[in-house]
């Protein structure tokens, strides 16, 4: 704004998981992003010594936006 005068676009859409951001731990297990790294609740799958991928939660991640949270969505500010 100091540059330009100018607002920001807003962006709806913040979170890197399983779009620009994928984590892989020294276990073999796969995550989102680094900061779900390590915790269980957030495991979208393995790469050692099979790869297994949990698509449904994976395309959860890809989809997640202000837009499709509906507590998001509908917040009036």
């Amino acid at each position: 704004m100091v540059d330009t005068g100018e607002l920001y676009i807003a962006s709806f859409d913040t979170c890197p998981a399983c779009k620009t951001e994928w984590a892989f731990d020294l276990y073999g297990k796969i995550y989102g992003c680094t900061a779900s790294c390590g915790r269980e609740e957030y495991l979208l799958g393995t790469f050692w010594t099979e790869i297994e991928l949990n698509h449904k939660v994976i395309k959860t991640w890809q989809t997640r936006d202000v837009k499709s949270i509906s507590k998001c969505r509908d917040c009036k500010i």
